[in-house]
């Protein structure tokens, strides 16, 4: 039985309908691009970033713990609190979604024009030749 259109073509529509696909394939380039970054910094430069990032963190918890002690009622509004957190939250992961979306379909279009994809792209079209023939 064979099916319509060329196995290429089906992989083709497959990648661009997909967005889990493209995100997926999106986040794989941001990690690969993240690793790169890193891989460039020195022991120094890492070490300061990771005195920057408790400090941080030290700082926000301090001025938590400070916030409660001088009001208490701030308690009490904690629910209401973590409500807008989650709220933000959400939208934010929408958003970041969608640009590791754009980010795969971006990728994956820029692979077509690499000559190992053009020759990956021909030899599928000559398996599917073989395997669905005309009828």
């Amino acid at each position: 039985m064979a099916f319509p259109g060329t196995l290429t073509s089906r992989v083709d529509k497959a990648l661009a309908d997909s967005a889990p696909l493209s995100a997926f394939v999106g986040a794989g380039d941001l990690a690969v691009e993240k690793l790169r970054e890193a891989r460039e910094l020195d022991a120094n430069e890492l070490k300061e970033l990771k005195e920057q990032a408790q400090a941080k963190l030290h700082a926000g918890m301090e001025s938590l713990q400070s916030d409660f002690r001088l009001s208490p009622e701030l308690v009490i509004d904690i629910p209401v609190r973590l409500q807008a957190a989650m709220r933000d939250m959400l939208s934010a992961s929408s958003t970041t979604y969608d640009e590791l979306v754009i980010r795969g379909r971006a990728f994956v279009a820029g692979m077509r024009p690499q000559p190992s994809a053009e020759q990956f792209t021909d030899s599928m079209s000559e398996n599917d030749a073989t395997d669905n023939p005309a009828e």
